[in-house]
């Protein structure tokens, strides 16, 4: 798909896909069901070209003057100036002379950039784009545990966010993303997704179902975008294709440099066929919402074939399913089971799904750590005199199968084994290391030094 889809696409197949109209036989069927979804859901470019005064004013009026940007010179400070309140100490004449010079210098600025836009043209200065390493862990050095900021200009990241801002609102308004991504969207945080795994553990105990939560572990989720896919994904929700181009223009372009602790690296690297450089990187300003748009498409994906899990009301007017929910890259499969399922049968939906999951994410570029995924199965035994009781360890492992098509083997965890998902502790029994455990501890220990 990387070569039939160019990064802006723009291509004459990428139409056909937001128009629901592409067929290709030679394409692998999760490919298909991946672009099945990636069908617009909203009006042509729905999102307005063109930047506004207003778009200018409100963003930098909300930015941190200390965020690291630009690698230019051109400090945020000096677009921060451009929003900031007059001092009421000073004359009439003088504070509307002031706004005067705020009010010119950044209609300049936003004509810049419009006709920047008008023109489909990325300016030399945008594709300078310095990388910057911090510690994952205090102290550890090793290039694995590095990550990887991209800094960006300040305009151009201003550009950038607030299309894509523009894009998110709208869909979350319209409600065309996946219910079940709470990574990026205003309104939405991590708790939530705890609070749900609660909620799930006490239906099962409530109804005595058995079900099954896979956690996903993806690797350097910004990193491995595809900015084809991303581009797909930014049009599927209206944004328009000229920033797109711009968008996509800048990235295949751009030069990296390195950035350390005394100054900036004199030679520079760049994306070519021999050694492509994917990503959207972090540090851009819309990376999380490109990846919260493909994550839903990839969602929506998943949830036509996956088995997912049903939540009923006991009158039955209301019913609810879940197939997948995450926050950013960190996901996790929902698998239930009915009242005739067997454990293997339980077993196995879970692990059709992940596979599913595992397949879905790798066609989009994306990649799990399958050593690292674990899964809690939580399934009844009934002992004669009707008692349920949650049974110890339903399996030793699973397998599923790596993107080379090699077995790779999944450890159970048993109902007393802690996972930690998005830092909340759980286990299905509360005789392990609970949230309430850790908490208290940390609580206990912060006392004592103070």
């Amino acid at each position: 798909m990387k070569h039939t889809f160019n990064w802006s696409a723009s291509t004459g197949a990428a139409e056909l896909v937001l128009k629901g109209e592409y067929e290709d036989e030679t394409i692998s069927e999760i490919s298909r069901l991946m672009l099945d979804n990636m069908t617009r859901v909203t009006e042509v470019d729905d999102i307005k070209r063109f930047i506004t005064k207003k778009d200018f004013t409100g963003k930098f009026r909300a930015r941190r003057e200390s965020t690291s940007t630009s690698p230019s010179g051109r400090h945020l400070g000096h677009y921060k100036a451009l929003v900031a309140s007059i001092d009421k100490s000073l004359s009439e004449g003088e504070q509307t002379k002031l706004r005067t010079f705020q009010s010119d210098i950044t209609e300049c600025y936003i004509g810049l950039i419009n006709y920047a836009i008008k023109h489909k043209y990325s300016l030399e200065r945008w594709k300078t784009i310095v990388n910057m390493m911090i510690y994952k862990e205090a102290g550890n050095v090793k290039i694995h545990r590095l990550r990887v900021i991209h800094l960006y200009e300040a305009d151009l990241g201003f550009l950038w966010g607030a299309k894509w801002g523009q894009g998110m609102r709208k869909a979350v308004k319209d409600k065309t993303l996946h219910q079940g991504q709470y990574g990026g969207l205003p309104g939405r945080d991590c708790t939530s997704l705890t609070y749900l795994e609660e909620l799930r553990f006490d239906y099962s105990l409530l109804t005595r179902y058995s079900f099954a939560n896979f956690d996903n572990d993806a690797t350097a989720c910004y990193d491995r975008i595809l900015c084809s896919i991303a581009s797909l994904a930014g049009r599927k929700y209206g944004i328009h294709r000229d920033i797109i181009f711009i968008h996509a223009q800048t990235l295949e372009e751009a030069e990296f440099k390195l950035k350390t602790s005394t100054k900036i690296s004199e030679t520079a690297y760049k994306h070519c066929l021999k050694f492509p450089i994917h990503g959207t990187g972090q540090g851009s300003t819309n990376s999380p919402i490109i990846w919260c748009f493909i994550s839903s498409v990839l969602f929506q994906s998943h949830g036509t074939k996956a088995h997912g899990m049903l939540f009923e009301s006991p009158d039955g007017n209301m019913i609810v399913r879940f197939n997948m929910v995450g926050f950013v890259d960190d996901s996790t499969c929902i698998t239930g089971g009915t009242k005739n399922d067997t454990l293997q049968d339980l077993i196995g939906k879970m692990r059709d799904d992940a596979q599913l999951w595992h397949d879905l994410l790798w066609c989009s570029g994306g990649k799990l750590e399958l050593p690292k995924c674990g899964y809690h199965i939580v399934h009844y035994d009934f002992k004669d005199n009707g008692i349920p009781e949650m049974r110890h360890s339903p399996s030793e492992s699973i397998t599923l199968h790596n993107e080379h098509g090699d077995d790779v083997k999944i450890e159970s965890k048993n109902i007393f084994q802690t996972r930690i998902n998005l830092g909340h502790a759980k286990c299905p029994k509360s005789t392990g290391v609970t949230q309430m455990k850790r908490s208290t501890k940390t609580a206990v220990a912060t006392t004592e030094m103070q």
